[in-house]
């Protein structure tokens, strides 16, 4: 019986942490908590304009927000700030932020990505040279059969190619469930 107990107590905290609204997870986070590269990194995503690839615009350069991205994620501080730039950010920096909450807490991730699976409305994007809208539900989860379905934060894409040739062969698609733009926009790719 008090076996039984515990099991219940345990199991209503996960439950009440995993139903914490964003703001109380945030509530402690100050950007100030970063160094001057994180800041600018998260002073960045914050106001966001679109959802870029790694390499834009004709001369293939690196993206700004790409590049504030990976500088986020080498903060000692990076979970509690992509956290919340999922509170604090336009939509395009909530994107990021989704990246980044995959690496820095993938058991929160697993769960705030749900509210983005069905959003029907649109994102500017910007992939090589080419800009347009995109919904964010297809940014979010694809249902293409193409697309790569990473294992765990810990595969990278050409780790999944290698596995999945076939594909690989064909071509392939990125989301963000996937863990295919966390990935694609990690410096380990």
């Amino acid at each position: 019986m008090i076996e039984k107990t515990r099991i219940m107590i345990v199991a209503l905290a996960f439950l009440s942490w995993i139903s914490t609204p964003i703001s109380a997870v945030t509530q402690s986070f100050s950007a100030n908590q970063l160094n001057d590269e994180g800041k600018k990194a998260y002073d960045t995503l914050v106001v966001a304009k679109r959802f870029e690839d790694v390499a834009i615009g004709f001369g293939g350069d690196l993206s700004v927000l790409v590049k504030a991205y990976r500088e986020l994620l080498k903060q000692p501080q990076a979970d509690l700030a992509f956290k919340s730039l999922l509170k604090e950010a336009t939509l395009p920096g909530q994107l990021y932020a989704l990246c980044g909450v995959y690496y820095t807490d993938h058991s929160f991730f697993l769960t705030v990505i749900e509210e983005y699976k069905n959003r029907s409305d649109y994102v500017g994007t910007l992939f090589g040279d080419v800009g347009g809208d995109m919904p964010v539900s297809e940014i979010v989860e694809s249902k293409a059969p193409n697309v790569v379905r990473l294992s765990s934060p810990k595969q990278t894409i050409s780790g999944w190619l290698r596995k999945n040739q076939a594909v690989a062969k064909k071509g392939y698609l990125l989301d963000i469930v996937g863990g295919g733009y966390p990935s694609w926009f990690n410096e380990r790719e």
